[in-house]
């Protein structure tokens, strides 16, 4: 792990500056999400403005722990723009980050921003704000929509003073959480304005755009703005108002040389400032119900009773969110969330086996665990799923972009449905060589893809309420943690295969992965955004334990059911299961091509049944071959086998049906790759080969010896039962979420 930046030895880049009082709830993770960031040489400056609570003592406690984070205690109550200009005043950094002690930020927002600013030669930078509510259940929003969240843009002086009209329409953007170079604060002017309780953020920013300053908006959803209350309008007294006002009459006497339109964007602004001091009126009015002020305040301003549309607004959102806590998915802690984009639908493929079966124990020790899918790739090229029984385990299942109708889920956009067509068509097409190469590509696999902003708000509204523990789903989806908006919520990612490594294993074989092409340095910063990582067998573990601090891998291998009995199954027939992942179609090239033909050389009557999606990628099959494709029940068709093969020749993690067949106590032919990791723990209960001839005089031995097929049935299913039980292989798991309740 990264050791700590030393800001007392190297320039601080960024001094995220925090304004405190009484927020003991939530000062730790607001501290802490700065601290945690890619960027490491930071500051965080905590400028406390006389709270009362606890929240000192906390900041100092993780001052103690880390030198970046520094404490300032005010003497009088100033508000948060005084506590800001005290932080200012012994501010190191390059730039200047403002964060609100209640707020969060994503780990790659400071990086993220600084590098574009940089980039684009701009003073100020800012991204979108993702508001979220105290009660987890409620709504969840961005601040920056329509037009404005596409893509990057500039702000010009005229545009930001339209945009901060008060209960105005479009994004207010005064609400943004900029980050400043700090060369701007030499200007005497570049302060906040400590008579202002709310609005301070605009009158800053108006003052550096007045004298020249660049702000760029980049729509990222790095920025976590937590809404403590429900309504506005208390913060709109007669005292604030009058502030607001004032700060507007100073800005014109200090700038009298705007330009007429720039005067005519604060005129408009005036006004609805206006209408705020008659609607708070109206409101004052109304809860004393005086009929006499209500009609002084409506003829002040007529408009004002329009407003009345907030507070009602507000009051439906108290209620919703207060009956959605009533009826809370579950008790605090028993909620995990499983964030996946797998196409799991059941027990259909080696990676589904193993994720359904840490879940099924997790169910067993009393979780409630939740589905949940931030993205509509996991359709593919088909426009609905079918789901299983086997996916009943979960509480719920949510994704993005599908409906549920009893057992299937339908895609809602209709462009998976016209592409399901069309990969249609085009395969009849090849199969009657009318097309000689394909048109439409394959869609690209799931997991890899890279994360939309809808993916990321998709997963900020189911989360929250679902989320007391994160499982993610391959390490591509560690990075979503922020956006579960907990971060009392820990976090395991089953890794299931060593991605950097299965890259050197295709190239070596002249070929790329299906999946995606990681390098080792990537991929652990992946893992480790994760407090531990899932191992699914030793090899690897050992490889993540190298990069990662000391105990934050887990070693769990698939766990096998096992059948009461080994089988020595019928002579003459092979069996193979597997997913259409490369590792299984490559295998399946090689085995039909060199191994198969040898096979039937020696044994003529053998048959060789191929079940799964591979089927689907493969063509010119053997007579003697026939291809099952998904099948409901594995069960026959393991009882029927006299030999099962894992012919793999590249592939990492722990070859699922490896262990599948182990539990089904069958004689297995397999290659070093199949077994990688586990080598000595199935000694004597496998046959190893790694080239065509050996393993085709392997195969075809063991189909023509009942005698040696059931002495291997038998090694398997015993090393099965005492090395790969359930209780043995996931009791980790289990035991690092009970651990880890906070």
């Amino acid at each position: 792990m990264e050791a700590d930046f030393d800001s007392s030895a190297t320039a601080v880049v960024v001094s995220v500056i925090i304004a405190n009082y009484n927020c003991a709830s939530y000062i730790s993770d607001a501290i802490y999400s700065a601290l945690n960031q890619s960027l490491r040489a930071i500051e965080v400056i905590v400028a406390d403005d006389m709270s009362t609570d606890d929240s000192v003592a906390r900041v100092k406690l993780i001052a103690e722990q880390d030198s970046r984070l520094r404490l300032i205690e005010g003497v009088r109550n100033g508000g948060p723009a005084a506590a800001r200009n005290h932080a200012l005043a012994v501010a190191r950094g390059k730039w200047i980050a403002v964060l609100d002690s209640d707020d969060l930020l994503h780990p790659e927002r400071l990086q993220y921003l600084i590098d574009a600013a940089e980039h684009d030669d701009v003073d100020i930078v800012a991204d979108d704000l993702l508001y979220f509510e105290d009660s987890r259940a409620g709504s969840v929003r961005t601040l920056l929509q329509g037009k404005w969240s596409k893509a990057p843009f500039a702000v010009e002086i005229d545009d930001y003073i339209k945009s901060n009209s008060l209960f105005g329409r479009g994004p207010v953007l005064g609400y943004l959480k900029p980050i400043f170079r700090a060369d701007l604060f030499a200007d005497p002017s570049h302060r906040y304005n400590e008579n202002l309780r709310i609005g301070e953020d605009f009158d800053l920013m108006l003052r550096m755009l007045a004298n020249g300053a660049r702000l760029h908006v980049y729509p990222e959803l790095f920025y976590f703005y937590r809404r403590r209350t429900t309504s506005i309008s208390h913060r709109l007294t007669e005292e604030t108002i009058s502030a607001l006002k004032a700060a507007d009459a100073q800005f014109r006497t200090d700038y009298p040389a705007l330009t007429p339109s720039t005067v005519t964007a604060l005129d408009r602004r005036l006004a609805t400032i206006k209408r705020a001091q008659a609607f708070d009126q109206l409101v004052g009015a109304l809860g004393r119900f005086s009929p006499l002020d209500m009609c002084s305040a409506i003829a002040s301003m007529p408009s004002c009773i329009l407003l009345l549309k907030f507070p009602i607004a507000a009051r439906l959102r108290r209620l919703v969110a207060s009956r959605a806590k009533e009826t809370a998915l579950g008790k605090d802690e028993d909620n995990i969330a499983f964030v996946s984009r797998q196409r799991i639908v059941g027990r259909t493929n080696g990676s589904s086996v193993y994720a359904l079966s840490v879940v099924e124990t997790l169910k067993a020790a009393g979780y409630r665990v939740h589905f949940v899918c931030p993205s509509p790739s996991l359709f593919g090229s088909w426009p609905f799923l079918r789901i299983s029984d086997a996916m009943n385990i979960f509480e719920t299942i949510s994704i993005r972009g599908g409906v549920r109708v009893g057992k299937f889920i339908f895609a809602i956009d209709p462009r998976v449905g016209l592409r399901a067509l069309l990969v249609f068509l085009q395969t009849a097409l090849l199969r009657l060589k009318v097309l000689r190469n394909p048109i439409i590509q394959k869609a690209p696999y799931s997991i890899a893809v890279p994360l939309t902003r809808r993916d990321k708000l998709y997963l900020a509204q189911r989360l929250p309420s679902r989320a007391d523990q994160l499982l993610f789903d391959y390490a591509f989806l560690t990075l979503t943690r922020p956006y579960a908006l907990r971060p009392d919520a820990s976090a395991l990612v089953l890794m299931h295969d060593l991605f950097s490594i299965r890259a050197l294993q295709f190239e070596r074989l002249g070929q790329s992965d299906s999946v995606t092409q990681l390098d080792i340095t990537t991929e652990m910063g992946l893992l480790g955004q994760a407090d531990a990582v899932i191992a699914i067998q030793q090899q690897e573990a050992d490889v993540v334990a190298s990069y990662l601090t000391p105990g934050r891998v887990i070693t769990a291998p698939m766990a096998a059911d096992c059948v009461n009995e080994p089988s020595v199954g019928e002579d003459d027939r092979l069996l193979f299961v597997g997913s259409k992942a490369a590792p299984n179609v490559d295998a399946m090239h090689w085995f039909l091509s060199e191994v198969w033909p040898q096979i039937i050389l020696l044994r003529p009557n053998a048959c060789f049944d191929i079940v799964g999606n591979v089927c689907s990628a493969l063509v010119d099959i053997p007579a003697a071959a026939t291809l099952h494709g998904l099948v409901d029940d594995l069960t026959p068709f393991y009882r029927r086998a006299g030999v099962v093969v894992s012919p793999l020749r590249a592939g990492s993690g722990l070859k699922i049906k490896l262990i599948e067949a182990l539990g089904f106590g069958k004689a297995c032919v397999v290659t070093s790759a199949t077994c990688l990791g586990v080598e000595q723990m199935i000694l004597g209960a496998v046959k190893i080969s790694d080239t065509a001839d050996s393993m085709a005089r392997d195969v075809a031995a063991l189909l023509a010896d009942r005698k040696d097929r059931s002495q291997l049935a038998a090694a398997a299913l015993n090393i099965a039962r005492a090395t790969f039980g359930r209780e043995k292989t996931y009791s980790s798991i289990v035991e690092f979420y009970k651990t880890r309740v906070k």
